[in-house]
């Protein structure tokens, strides 16, 4: 199963609406750090729970203020336990969460194949360079038991992100292929494809063309508008 080639499809597929999760994201992330000030100078002492809770809050409620977009090609839903659910019109959902372990960075994953004769996943030697990492590649300890095959088996796909060193913006968030992650002890990212940059966001485009532009050298080769009153009016009698 290629997994990466997978995610990097779906990338691919809803570029313009995940750039607008990352977005999102960027902007729920310092507001909550705000909303915490009165109590906590650093939002590194906020508890996680809380911390991740309100991102999540905060992106459920933008983006239900903000309502369908003309070209989005993702519904955004609350599931259980104030969980935001993505998914589109052919079965393909996901879960946007914070980064499972705050040891490990975006870069680090392992690589898994799935057996001939089975189903469950399991571990593989190192990738060559430009290609999927071994966890716990170049690590003295292990942080995570290399697993013949992991207990659930199956993986999920997750909207993962992470914050600044300050707590204060957005690090990085990509969409994953992770195992129990539910579990610090036994959690594996199986591959993982960032999120395009906001710059792909159709919001951000919106606001890029109601911008005035001013008059230029080419002025002269723009199409006249029917009415103006100029020499080239198609509306003026012959």
């Amino acid at each position: 199963m290629n997994l990466q080639g997978l995610l990097d499809r779906v990338v691919s597929d809803h570029r313009p609406s995940l750039a607008t999760l990352r977005y999102d994201i960027e902007l729920a992330i310092p507001k909550v750090a705000e909303k915490w000030k009165p109590w906590f100078d650093d939002p590194r002492d906020i508890h996680g729970s809380a911390f991740c809770t309100d991102v999540r809050l905060i992106l459920l409620r933008m983006r239900e203020l903000r309502g369908p977009m003309r070209g989005d090609t993702l519904l955004t839903s609350c599931g259980s336990g104030l969980s935001v659910q993505v998914s589109d019109c052919r079965g393909m959902d996901f879960r946007v969460r914070r980064w499972p372990s705050k040891k490990l960075h975006g870069e680090r994953v392992r690589a898994v194949v799935s057996p001939i004769a089975g189903e469950q996943l399991v571990s593989r030697v190192p990738a060559a360079v430009g290609e999927q990492m071994i966890l716990d590649e170049g690590e003295q300890v292990q942080l995570f038991p290399a697993a013949m095959a992991t207990p659930a088996g199956k993986y999920e796909v997750f909207s993962l992100w992470w914050p600044t060193a300050d707590g204060m913006g957005l690090s990085e968030a990509v969409l994953a292929a992770v195992v129990d992650v539910d579990n610090a002890s036994r959690v594996q990212i199986l591959a993982t494809s960032a999120l395009p940059p906001v710059t792909d966001s159709p919001l951000l485009a919106a606001s890029a063309t109601r911008i005035a532009v001013p008059g230029d050298d080419f002025g002269e080769y723009t199409p006249p508008v029917v009415g103006s009153g100029t020499d080239d009016d198609s509306d003026k009698p012959a």
